[in-house]
């Protein structure tokens, strides 16, 4: 599921002329969004760990997964899981490739022709969180507590994908930084990475994001017929 989510959810979009809905978008809300864009705005690359988390609706959490993730701009993203079951997902710039092992299996799609969200692009400088989202703060959440905040993102443009996300951040100075995401989908399900050891502007090499696919693997090019595996 959480694949299918990063590979198919939306490409850039108008904000639409509309009031946002009661609740959002308030003077601290918005300061707060811009908090978090401010950080981001710096970045030329990003890496650290990661925990995965997902939860389907009136079930338990599924066991954690864990691997490392690395970012550059402009585009170049790769999400190495490591355990349980090894995974890769990768993106040059030009094609994203999604490599399971286990499964010799190797999913490609060219990125123009993918609709990556809104929430991962922005760390590449590109998506801009108050164009595309309602934005609300919510001091009483579960994630939040000492030097955390909770920003709950609201689609302007609703996505059959997911419902909202929340971004869990520590403010730093004039800027917040996002140490937790949890994008929850339209039946309730969540998906809840928790970003750690991150480290910013370290000159990441872009052969960081170089993929080929390894020999003996079925390669699949993902379209409309080629349905994907949670």
């Amino acid at each position: 599921m959480y694949w299918l989510l990063i590979i198919t959810m939306l490409a850039p979009t108008k904000a639409e002329e509309k009031p946002a809905p009661v609740g959002y978008n308030n003077p601290m809300d918005i300061l707060t969004a811009a908090k978090v864009q401010a950080y981001y705005a710096q970045i030329r690359d990003y890496k650290g760990s990661f925990e995965h988390i997902y939860t389907k609706r009136f079930h338990e959490k599924e066991k954690p997964r864990y691997g490392y993730l690395w970012v550059k701009k402009p585009g170049m993203m790769y999400w190495r899981y490591d355990a349980p079951q090894k995974r890769h997902f990768v993106c040059d710039g030009k094609k994203i490739w999604i490599y399971t092992p286990g499964e010799k299996q190797v999913l490609w799609q060219n990125v123009k022709q993918s609709q990556l969200p809104s929430a991962v692009k922005f760390l590449w400088g590109s998506g801009k969180l108050l164009s595309e989202f309602y934005v609300k703060l919510l001091p009483k959440s579960k994630y939040g507590g000492k030097n955390k905040i909770v920003l709950r993102l609201k689609p302007i443009k609703p996505t059959s994908h997911y419902s909202h996300i929340l971004f869990v951040a520590k403010p730093e100075g004039q800027m917040a930084r996002v140490t937790e995401t949890v994008v929850y989908d339209s039946l309730g399900n969540k998906n809840h990475y928790i970003f750690k050891n991150t480290k910013i502007n370290t000159n990441i090499q872009k052969k960081r994001f170089e993929f080929k696919p390894p020999k003996g693997v079925r390669i699949i090019e993902a379209t409309d017929k080629a349905k994907m595996k949670p």
